[in-house]
């Protein structure tokens, strides 16, 4: 290479780099808005445990599509929304089975369940124990 030509820069050019490091605050301020939006939709849902809220109704609220919900959402939390939710709701029935003497049903009812079968299946799908098995287990060790 005589003195007049240029030197090589590895096949990149100085342009190419102000691209990327634009490409690389976009996908920061992109996760940094999908961030916001889950902590954003887990504030709404925590707000709301006795409502039956779904994908649709959320896509209303906070004006996104279905997808965009879905996956901003598992990459922050790392499930999906209705996992989440159930998961939410069966801790907060174990407190209440805990802390009170209501029943099966009543508790049920608060979270959005409108026959004991069916919430006790969810239950013990997140707890691992039916929500009678719950309660009679805290009041033994309790």
């Amino acid at each position: 290479m005589n003195n007049a030509e240029t030197p090589k820069t590895n096949g990149l050019h100085p342009a190419s780099d102000d691209r990327n490091e634009e490409t690389q605050v976009q996908r920061s301020i992109s996760t940094q808005l999908h961030i916001r939006l889950a902590e954003d939709v887990c504030a709404y849902l925590d707000a709301h445990p006795s409502e039956k809220i779904t994908l649709e109704q959320l896509t209303r609220i906070f004006h996104i599509s279905a997808t965009t919900l879905k996956s901003s959402f598992k990459a922050v939390y790392g499930v999906s929304v209705s996992h989440f939710v159930r998961k939410r709701k069966m801790q907060e029935a174990a407190k209440m089975l805990s802390e009170t003497e209501e029943t099966v049903l009543t508790i049920a009812g608060r979270f959005g369940y409108e026959n004991a079968s069916k919430f006790s299946a969810a239950f013990r799908a997140v707890m691992g124990v039916s929500p009678t098995e719950y309660r009679k287990k805290r009041e033994e060790n309790g």
